[in-house]
């Protein structure tokens, strides 16, 4: 049985526009992880930085430990996203622009065990 995990992320996410200009595998070449799910239309992934992760799995977690486990998103790691962003292909950039996604920002990508 798998289970629900939401990676977020500071950066772009793979989108359905995006994934009709390129596969999974021309997307890792050029900055993005892609993350494994059981279901839906294309994969779910991203080109930025990660933040933190949880699922659906973990019965029991303190505020405090969840909260640790946060990288915080300094002025460095906003720089580092932007960098990649800037060095995606423009096809890449003009799919993302037609889902109104003009650079970094915070997203949750969710996907699946």
């Amino acid at each position: 049985m798998s289970y629900a995990i939401c990676q977020v992320v500071y950066g772009v996410p793979i989108t359905e526009n995006l994934i009709k200009v390129m596969d999974d595998e021309e997307l890792e070449n050029v900055g993005f992880e892609t993350l494994y799910t059981a279901s839906g239309n294309y994969p779910p992934g991203y080109c930025g930085v990660p933040l933190f992760k949880f699922d659906e799995c973990e019965d029991l977690i303190k505020w405090s430990d969840f909260t640790s486990q946060i990288e915080v998103l300094t002025e460095d790691r906003k720089s580092m996203a932007l960098d990649m962003f800037n060095d995606l292909p423009l096809e890449v950039k003009e799919a993302l622009k037609e889902d109104d996604i003009e650079g970094p920002d915070v997203y949750m990508i969710w996907y699946s065990s």
